[in-house]
């Protein structure tokens, strides 16, 4: 069963700094580093594949996990943008995955920045290339992604959950005390399900 928590976005708008916090706030997660992009095609598909059995893999000492990143979703968002090598996964294999993945309750914390504060911080790490100029894209395929997987989660109706997160954003719904209260009530949905 995989229970994890799930942190998205573009580069640059939060997700580490995010996963730091709530690590923070709750010592029990077990953090699912993101594993980049420096793997071939048969290593990523294996990834994006095994997304489901995750916690019978390297982390099954903890209960529930946090994930900067899910290869499963990068996968679909970025490689149809920036065309750097062929799908490493199919879209039926993905629905497929995703079925799976998604017969435990989820949560999906989606990071989101505006273009403009985007292109100001995106130069400060190492990017795979082509993501500035594709930056409308890339921000398209993820709305798509998870209006996607919102209408997977609302077809299983079992305590899945997207949230937007945006640290730079005026809404407060947005903030971080938003994401610590839907991590609260995932850990209490779950509750039974990790003893």
């Amino acid at each position: 069963m995989s229970l994890i928590i799930t942190v998205e976005g573009l580069d640059s708008t939060g997700k580490t700094t995010l996963i730091e916090q709530l690590v923070k706030d709750f010592p029990g997660l077990k953090v699912i580093p993101s594993i980049g992009n420096k793997h071939d095609v048969l290593e990523i598909r294996r990834q994006a594949l095994d997304w489901p059995n995750y916690d019978r893999q390297d982390y099954v000492s903890a209960q529930v996990h946090i994930a900067d990143r899910c290869r499963l979703i990068s996968e679909m968002v970025y490689n149809p943008v920036l065309k750097t090598r062929g799908l490493a996964i199919s879209a039926s294999e993905f629905l497929d995955v995703t079925r799976r993945w998604l017969e435990f309750p989820q949560l999906i914390v989606y990071c989101f920045r505006s273009k403009d504060r985007l292109l100001k911080t995106l130069h400060n790490e190492e990017q795979l290339s082509g993501v500035e100029e594709h930056l409308d894209e890339l921000s398209l395929q993820y709305s798509k992604m998870m209006s996607t997987l919102e209408f997977l989660i609302n077809l299983y109706d079992n305590g899945s959950k997207i949230i937007v997160y945006s640290f730079d954003h005026e809404r407060k719904e947005m903030k971080y005390p938003s994401v610590r209260n839907a991590v609260i009530e995932y850990l209490h949905l779950v509750e039974g399900m990790i003893r």
